[in-house]
C-alpha cells in the first residue's frame, strides 16, 4: 500500500484518540488541573474538522486551504507553547518561588520567539507572501519543538527531585509532546536532505509518531495516578531545587518589605545577586 495511501487512511485515528482523551479528562474531572491541554486537544479536532470541510469545499490545492492551514497551524503552535508552560507550572507546583520565576522565563521565551516567526514573516528575501508565511510558522514551530524537548529533558532530570515518576501524569503527557516534538525535528530535517520525493514518507511516518503520542496521553489519563511524594533523601540532603526555592522566596520577601535598601540601583540584579549568594552558602555550609 502506498505511504500516501496509508497516511490517508490513518488521519482520523489521531482526532479519534484526542477526543477520548479530552472525554476522559472531562469525566474525571482533570480539565480543571489541565485546562490548556484539554483546550489544545479540543482545538486539534476542531480544525481537523475545519480544514477536512475546506478541502472538501475548495480542494487542497486551493488559496483558501492554503491560508486555513497555515493560520491553523501558527494557533496550533501557540497552544502547544502554552501546554509546556502548564506542564512546567504543575512540576514546580511545591516549589512557588521557581514556579514565579519560570512563568517570567517563559514569557519572554514566548515574546521571543513570536517575535523571530514575525521577523521571519517579514523577511523581504522570500519569493512571494505564501513563502514567506510558511517560513515564519515553521521557525516558530521549530522554536517550541525545541522548548518541548527541553521540557522532557528537564523531568527526565529532575524528575524525582520533584517527586515525579513515570507512573505520573505530568510526567507522561510531557513524555508524549517531548517524543513528538523530538521525531518531528528528526523527521523534518531528513525531509530536508532526502528532498520532496521522501514527502509521503515524511507525512506516514509523523502520523504514526502522532498517533503514538496520543495514546501515551490517553494511557496516562486513563489510569489511575500516584501522588507525587518527596523521596526520603530529600528531605535529608535538600536538594538545590529546594535551595533556590527557599533563597528566591526570602529575597522576594525582602524585596516587597519596604525596608530600605542602600546601593541599589538596580534592584532586579541585586535580588539575583543575593540569592546566588544565599545558594552558595548554604552549598558551602551543607
Amino acid at each position: 500500500m502506498p505511504a500516501a495511501t496509508l497516511s490517508y487512511i490513518l488521519w482520523p485515528v489521531g482526532p479519534a484518540l484526542q477526543i477520548a482523551i479530552c472525554v476522559y479528562l472531562w469525566r474525571k474531572n482533570l480539565r480543571a488541573r489541565y485546562p490548556l491541554f484539554f483546550s489544545y486537544l479540543a482545538f486539534s479536532v476542531l480544525s481537523s474538522v475545519v480544514l477536512f470541510s475546506v478541502s472538501r469545499v475548495f480542494g487542497l490545492n486551493s488559496e483558501e486551504y492554503f491560508y486555513a492551514y497555515w493560520s491553523i497551524s501558527a494557533v496550533r503552535v501557540g497552544m502547544g507553547f502554552a501546554v509546556i508552560y502548564e506542564l512546567f507550572r504543575m512540576a514546580l507546583k511545591p516549589y512557588h518561588a521557581l514556579r514565579d520565576l519560570g512563568a517570567m522565563l517563559f514569557l519572554w521565551a514566548g515574546m521571543m520567539m513570536l517575535l523571530v516567526g514575525v521577523l521571519t514573516a517579514m523577511n523581504g528575501t522570500a519569493p512571494n507572501e505564501a513563502s514567506r508565511v510558511i517560513a515564519g510558522v515553521l521557525n516558530l514551530e521549530r522554536s517550541v519543538r525545541l522548548v518541548q524537548c527541553g521540557m522532557l529533558l528537564f523531568l527526565l532530570l529532575f524528575g524525582n527531585k520533584l517527586g515525579l515518576t513515570l507512573r505520573h501524569r505530568t510526567f507522561g503527557i510531557a513524555m508524549g509532546v517531548g517524543i513528538y516534538a523530538a521525531t518531528d525535528l528528526l523527521l523534518v530535517s531528513m525531509r530536508a536532505q532526502f528532498g520532496p520525493e521522501w514527502a509521503p514518507a515524511y507525512s506516514l511516518l509523523r502520523a504514526t509518531v502522532f498517533i503514538a503520542s496520543c495514546g501515551l496521553w490517553l494511557f496516562y489519563v486513563v489510569r489511575p495516578e500516584p501522588a507525587p511524594v518527596m523521596m526520603p533523601s530529600m528531605a535529608q540532603s535538600r536538594p538545590i531545587l529546594q535551595r533556590w526555592n527557599e533563597a528566591l522566596a526570602e529575597a522576594s520577601a525582602g524585596y516587597g518589605s519596604g525596608a530600605p535598601r542602600i546601593d541599589t540601583p538596580d534592584p532586579f540584579t541585586s535580588t539575583v545577586e543575593k540569592t546566588v549568594e544565599r545558594v552558595l552558602r548554604r552549598d558551602i555550609h551543607h
